[in-house]
């Protein structure tokens, strides 16, 4: 009769949870829709998304748990029995531990123990309290919220472009220039260029940002400098998942969903495999590819571990210093593998390689020797292209 209480509880504490998402969700998008100025607001707004998140993530963290894992055939292949044998905490080092949820993962096959629905329970409990109290303190908020005008989503759709051919046409303007420097500069450039833009070229109350991967660049600022961190796992789960499943509801497909949140666990925060993952995963919705996917994706993480002592990162200054390894995510038994030794960019007008590295996790491309692939291509303005260098090699040359 306890452990039946405990499941209702248990449920109902879910549907709830999943009730209280979806109100705050709703209030963090109008939100994010307005121009909303007010200090004290915004920063009760990234209060909320916080909390939101967190709420999604504890959720479907908890519905993992539920989810059975079996073979499409009835039995576990290789590639499962070795998930089972390996499958650890989805919370890995390099996120903040003091917020991550405390569910253990475990077996998907062992028996549910009391002890485990008991930490359920008290997650689902902790995560509904605080979005209850949360929303309870924004109704002058949402009031407020009113007030504020719709954002016009211009940055998407229209760009400045501006040369010294038309610097007429800015005269007593404000600019905004937005410089990214792909390796580091030298005094004497940095201090040219500083000159230029002191001697009346740019009017009063413009702004430069300088954007780089090398911590030497932060000598060169006026003002403190600003560090990008990955996702909290909380956020880049929401991302991933909505990368993976669109508008559709992820637990359309509950086992997918299951292994795609390990996938999102077990990469860092990564944004590159959130997109090219992303777009290997949508060409085959089946649960024996998506776990066979899954294991490649630990192995990949352990192989770089075991070469270069880290984990691959998107921003880690000295990530691409040495080359990652990877290969097909999908194949049973890959036989060649990628040395993936560079990227770069390449904007809309330039060429670009014709393999893109999504084809070559799929295994639908078989390059030989040295070459240049499309890793990804952004899908909003200016639609830059970011290309790879790597080299292919046999797996039984290795």
């Amino acid at each position: 009769m306890a452990w039946c209480s405990k499941t209702a509880m248990e449920m109902l504490s879910n549907a709830v949870l999943s009730d209280i998402v979806s109100r705050s969700g709703t209030i963090v998008e109008e939100a994010e829709r307005r121009h909303v100025t007010n200090p004290a607001m915004l920063r009760q707004l990234e209060s909320l998304r916080d909390e939101t998140l967190r709420g999604y993530y504890v959720l479907d963290t908890i519905r993992c748990q539920a989810t059975p894992r079996e073979a499409d055939d009835g039995r576990k292949d290789d590639d499962e029995a070795a998930a089972l044998m390996s499958r650890h905490s989805f919370a890995l080092s390099r996120f903040n531990s003091a917020k991550r949820v405390r569910v253990p993962s475990g077996n998907p096959e062992a028996p549910t123990t009391t002890m485990t629905r008991a930490l359920r329970l008290r997650e689902l409990r902790q995560a509904v309290r605080s979005l209850e109290a949360m929303i309870g303190d924004m109704k002058e908020f949402v009031v407020f919220l009113a007030s504020y005008p719709p954002f016009h989503r211009q940055p998407y759709s229209a760009h400045l472009f501006i040369d010294r051919h038309r610097n007429e046409e800015a005269v007593g303007k404000k600019l905004l220039i937005v410089i990214e420097l792909l390796e580091d500069v030298d005094e004497e450039t940095w201090n040219r260029l500083l000159h230029c833009s002191s001697q009346g070229s740019m009017p009063g109350g413009s702004r430069m940002i300088v954007t780089s991967r090398s911590e030497k660049i932060a000598r060169l600022g006026t003002t403190p400098v600003l560090r990008l961190k990955c996702l909290p796992i909380e956020a880049y789960w929401y991302f991933f998942r909505t990368t993976l499943f669109g508008s559709d509801d992820p637990w359309q497909y509950p086992e997918l969903t299951s292994l795609a949140m390990e996938m999102a666990n077990l990469m860092q925060g990564s944004f590159m495999f959130a997109n090219v993952g992303a777009v290997v995963l949508r060409e085959n919705f089946s649960a024996r590819s998506w776990r066979r996917a899954l294991s490649r994706t630990r192995e990949y993480m352990d192989k770089n571990v075991s070469l270069f002592g880290e984990y691959p990162d998107d921003i880690k200054p000295t990530s691409w210093d040495h080359p990652r390894v990877t290969w097909s995510i999908v194949q049973e038994r890959p036989d060649k593998y990628c040395m993936l030794y560079d990227i770069y960019e390449r904007g809309s007008q330039e060429e670009v390689p014709e393999i893109p590295f999504s084809d070559m996790l799929a295994g639908c491309a078989h390059p030989r020797g040295e070459y240049e692939i499309l890793f990804w291509k952004s899908r909003i303005p200016p639609y830059l292209s970011y290309v790879c260098k790597c080299e292919i090699r046999d797996m039984s040359a290795s």
